[in-house]
């Protein structure tokens, strides 16, 4: 891989790390309890129905959930970027092939090949 393609690469990377930075704050930000002030400090007669408290929890675990894969997305672009530095980004965790540019291209942080993909796809179920 060329140093160009490797400094595109970098370039999307760090752009999309500052996207999902942003998309994890926005969703900690929104969440119900952050509406509120904090879970619990409306009274009982603030709610329109039970419904409504449930409804809050519900978005609240969602958000976290949103929250928690975002993180994850953050973690494997940490690591793409640890491997440019390293020197191994572009070849494939598992066989140690080239990662084909279609893919990297899709997913700038893969891992693995499509075909140790896939296979660390049926693996895990």
């Amino acid at each position: 891989m060329t140093d160009a393609e490797l400094r595109g690469y970098r370039r999307r990377l760090l752009d999309l790390a500052r996207r999902v930075v942003g998309e994890v704050r926005d969703l900690w930000d929104v969440s119900p309890a952050a509406e509120e002030g904090e879970a619990g400090a409306g009274s009982p007669d603030d709610l329109t129905d039970a419904g409504d408290a449930g409804g809050h929890e519900y978005e609240e675990q969602v958000d976290h959930a949103l929250a928690g894969n975002e993180e994850l997305l953050l973690e494997e672009i940490t690591a793409a970027l640890d491997r440019i530095n390293k020197g191994t980004f572009g070849r494939c965790g598992a066989c140690g092939r080239p990662v084909g540019h279609d893919r990297l291209r899709a997913v700038p942080y893969a891992r693995f090949c499509a075909a140790c993909a896939r296979r660390e796809e049926a693996a895990s179920g």
